[in-house]
């Protein structure tokens, strides 16, 4: 039984597979939040270089951080093992390639706590070949029927990792990763997700780096 006084805030997802060489900045930038009340979720979705062993050096040093090891499903797989053992109050997906602002989980929770935001959204950053380009997420309502629409029509990204949510949302309406689908796997969970009256938040700021570097992400 989980003691409800150890319960975290967020709880931070990371699928990795083959990212040795970004895995390090990844999660010193999650271990470097303002923000503390955090578990880490790392799972190595059967990683061939030396990311499983990253991840556990890491637990090692910071209890906050749980690994899971399994053979390579694919990263909708990973998702899911993270979502299904994840116990924070707020979920988040970060890609263990990219890395993110020191205050963006002070900043998210924050906001999320004072709207009472099932779903918060913000803006983030692409940074390709040294550039550093802001992406600003602009809806066309802020009900959760238009932000599904905006996300089919490529009006906003429908990636997880720049969006806070109230976790036992996936719990309550049984929404689940498609293991055999690995591309746009978190923009089907937003499809089932957005399909009920949850409340969207926006906020105009960027914390997360989206790196195009990886050419085999």
């Amino acid at each position: 039984m989980i003691n409800r006084m150890l319960i975290p805030r967020i709880s931070v997802i990371v699928p990795v597979y083959n990212t040795a060489k970004y895995l390090h900045r990844c999660l010193d930038s999650i271990l470097q939040q303002s923000f503390n009340d955090f578990e880490v979720l790392l799972v190595d979705d059967g990683s061939t270089d030396n990311s499983g062993e990253i991840c556990d050096e890491y637990a090692l040093k910071d209890s906050r951080i749980r690994v899971f090891h399994k053979g390579n499903g694919g990263v909708a797989s990973a998702r899911e093992i993270g979502n299904e053992n994840a116990v924070g109050f707020y979920s988040i997906h970060v890609d263990s390639d990219d890395w993110i602002e020191k205050k963006m989980l002070e900043r998210m929770y924050e906001e999320a706590q004072i709207s009472h935001w099932d779903v918060l959204i913000a803006d983030f950053y692409n940074d390709d070949k040294g550039e550093t380009i802001y992406i600003h997420q602009q809806p066309s309502a802020s009900n959760s029927e238009q932000v599904l629409k905006d996300i089919l029509q490529n009006k906003l990204f429908g990636s997880l990792w720049h969006k806070l949510i109230r976790h036992s949302l996936y719990r309550e309406y049984n929404i689940h990763f498609i293991e055999e689908i690995n591309y746009c796997e978190d923009v089907l969970v937003l499809v089932q997700l957005l399909q009920h009256s949850v409340r969207v938040g926006f906020m105009n700021e960027a914390f997360y780096h989206y790196d195009f570097s990886n050419t085999n992400s």
